[in-house]
């Protein structure tokens, strides 16, 4: 379901055969996957959905539809304990150097749920009495100078763009030249649920890519749960097994 090339080593990462290459995937597929995963989401994000959305289908009724294609399984099929400890998810600052103290974090995570890039890192330097230099490695790397004011020994707010989170300084911190690499993952805030909401306003023609208008199964059993299941859950693995089928179908061609 991932379709990701093999070799990561991202939030939440699981085995993938040397030998896989990830399937080109049509324009309704394509709109499905950004329902599920966001527009541009990095291999973070997409591991986490997938997490996610496995978790929840090896706890339905559904589950034999995930191993009638292939009955290995190379994960464990309950909660990841990754995905629910703080540390991924809580700024890490490193000093460049010799500078200390560390820089105070300050601020609140951001939604990354509409564009779905998790991984961020920053490299931040003090360039002068009153600005710092930050440069975000990722996502889309990109260089700011950013100014500050000084008052009892504290920086006000240096941002991190982006993130929702900011940086400030003090003591030794305020050295010109002194720095630091800031690196955390932002939490995915919005309920699979919403994903599938949102996929009943797709459109037609691309539900139809998807499901299918025939009788033809397991199709018309995905469509039925996705159109009428009355849990959250069933509509929810409507679609996802859908996808997975669609996406298995396009890699044996």
């Amino acid at each position: 379901m991932a379709n990701l090339p093999p070799g990561g080593a991202a939030l939440a990462e699981e085995a993938i055969p040397l030998a896989f290459r990830p399937v080109g995937l049509n324009s309704a597929l394509l709109a499905i996957r950004r329902l599920l995963f966001a527009t541009d989401p990095d291999r973070a994000m997409i591991n986490y959905r997938v997490r996610q959305f496995l978790t929840a289908l090896h706890a339905s009724p559904w589950e034999p539809y995930l191993l009638d294609l292939d009955p290995r399984i190379t994960y464990a099929t309950g909660a990841d304990a990754t995905l629910a400890q703080a540390a991924p998810f809580t700024p890490l600052v490193v000093p460049l150097g010799a500078a200390w103290p560390p820089p105070a974090v300050v601020g609140s995570a951001a939604a990354p749920d509409a564009v779905g890039r998790l991984a961020f890192e920053y490299e931040v330097t003090v360039t002068a009495a009153d600005s710092a230099g930050v440069l975000r490695v990722q996502p889309y790397r990109r260089t700011y100078t950013l100014p500050f004011t000084v008052a009892d020994g504290l920086s006000s707010e240096v941002p991190l763009p982006g993130s929702g989170y900011a940086l400030r300084l003090g003591g030794a911190g305020l050295t010109v030249g002194a720095a630091w690499r800031v690196t955390f993952h932002l939490r995915p805030t919005r309920d699979p649920a919403d994903a599938v909401a949102a996929a009943g306003r797709a459109g037609q023609p691309v539900l139809v890519e998807l499901f299918g208008t025939g009788r033809d199964e397991p199709y018309r059993t995905f469509r039925n749960l996705f159109a009428k299941g009355r849990e959250g859950l069933d509509r929810l693995a409507g679609l996802v097994l859908a996808l997975v089928y669609r996406t298995e179908e396009a890699r044996r061609g």
